[in-house]
């Protein structure tokens, strides 16, 4: 893990993920960590490919590279802070997180046509033994708020 700030929580090497000191203590928080900074960079950046080996490759397949270039075209994420890492079996984890994005207000959800989205959601992630990858949030999980 990355450096440490006086409130205990830890910071990514991207500065753009930050773990709560609860999530921080969590046995995977080091591959959890890892994974989100990897995701939500590589959305940053357009990079496609390292976005597709963060998530489950069914999600993948449903979001194909142009699909996937039109939905994030001007989106920045930012402020990821990890709130809780709880076991759910096996070798997966669901991860409590909250952060903002950005984006031009046209390509913004249709149901929320604003350009800075606050968002709550709980991310199940698998595979950690192999660096994880992130499932698609069961319905109901994912709230979002103009911010």
């Amino acid at each position: 893990m990355t450096p440490t700030t006086a409130a205990s929580t830890v910071l990514s090497a991207s500065g753009i993920v930050t773990l709560d000191p609860g999530a921080a203590a969590a046995p995977s928080a080091p591959t959890v960590m890892a994974l989100l900074d990897r995701y939500f960079t590589a959305i940053n950046a357009r990079d496609y490919p390292t976005w597709a080996s963060s998530v489950d490759p069914k999600r993948a397949q449903h979001q194909p590279l142009s699909s996937w270039l039109q939905a994030y075209r001007s989106t920045n994420d930012q402020a990821v802070e990890v709130s809780a890492i709880t076991p759910s079996g096996g070798d997966a984890v669901t991860v409590e997180l909250s952060f903002t994005s950005t984006q031009d207000i046209a390509d913004a959800p249709s149901d929320l046509q604003v350009g800075r989205i606050c968002w709550r959601s709980a991310w199940p992630v698998v595979d950690l033994s192999s660096g994880g990858r992130i499932n698609s949030p069961p319905s109901g999980t994912t709230t979002k708020s103009a911010c």
